[in-house]
């Protein structure tokens, strides 16, 4: 009997195809978050990334030709792209915009033409956090810049779950309540949503940095890219991050302990 390595891809039978390697979560953290996204494959996010670098594999008919340089080579941006799992397209207003789902949809889904009092799933954009915090202190102190050794701040991050709900938004004419990590948007509807914080360690402001919204909790891969990206943002907006402050979620452990593994001094 010929022995074949199953691919990743949830429900995928191909026995023939080559197979591709998972990109490495040390080296490319960001795309390797993107093939689990795409394999749709619970299983994967209850293994450690390195166990599933050196496991598993994806077979060669989920990229398209584009995305290859050989029968057995991919390109180094390749993701997983066609052949996913069934979807389902749900239409709006006169058949003008759409969005596709997973076929699983909650029962307790309600869809509205309402418009969005606020529009969910967007990153705040660190980059401006300065001019925020300049306009606050006009609004209830000074316009003078804050004091330097105010700006030695503590970033925190939480993560709650909310009621999985898809509202029709008039003004973008775009459905909304779905999976979106800031840097990539998913066909999932989301039922987390994971917010980061700046507090300052001498001063007496604290300011909201972003929220991301996550179908099931947030993999501790994205936890790392996130921490990453937020402390480098504040860094260049001229804020001094001393530590970051988190409850001891399993998620939150794995990306603390991800990071003492992967982060030289």
């Amino acid at each position: 009997m010929v022995r074949y390595r199953a691919c990743s891809v949830k429900n995928c039978k191909d026995k023939t195809s080559t197979r591709h390697t998972f990109p490495n979560p040390t080296e490319d953290p960001e795309r390797f978050s993107k093939w689990l996204e795409a394999c749709r494959n619970s299983d994967l996010f209850n293994m450690h990334p390195h166990q599933v670098f050196s496991s598993r594999k994806v077979c060669d008919i989920h990229f398209p030709p584009a995305m290859k340089k050989s029968l057995k080579q991919l390109t180094t941006e390749a993701v997983p792209e066609q052949c996913l799992p069934q979807q389902l397209n749900i239409e709006g207003p006169e058949g003008s915009h759409s969005r596709s789902l997973p076929v699983s949809i909650p029962d307790q889904i309600e869809v509205s033409a309402e418009p969005m009092p606020v529009a969910p799933l967007r990153n705040v954009d660190i980059q401006t956090l300065e001019d925020h915090y300049e306009v606050a202190s006009q609004v209830q102190v000074t316009k003078e810049r804050i004091a330097r050794e105010k700006k030695y701040c503590i970033i925190m991050f939480d993560e709650m779950s909310i009621q999985p709900n898809i509202l029709f938004n008039t003004q973008t004419g775009q459905f909304e309540g779905f999976e979106d990590m800031g840097d990539r948007k998913s066909q999932h509807i989301a039922n987390h949503v994971q917010v980061f914080m700046l507090k300052s360690v001498a001063g007496n402001w604290k300011q909201p940095l972003s929220f991301s919204f996550s179908h099931g909790p947030t993999h501790h891969i994205d936890l790392v890219r996130l921490l990453k990206t937020h402390i480098r943002k504040c860094h260049e907006a001229g804020f001094k991050v001393m530590c970051s402050i988190s409850d001891q979620g399993s998620n939150n452990s794995a990306a603390i302990n991800y990071l003492r593994r992967t982060t030289t001094n």
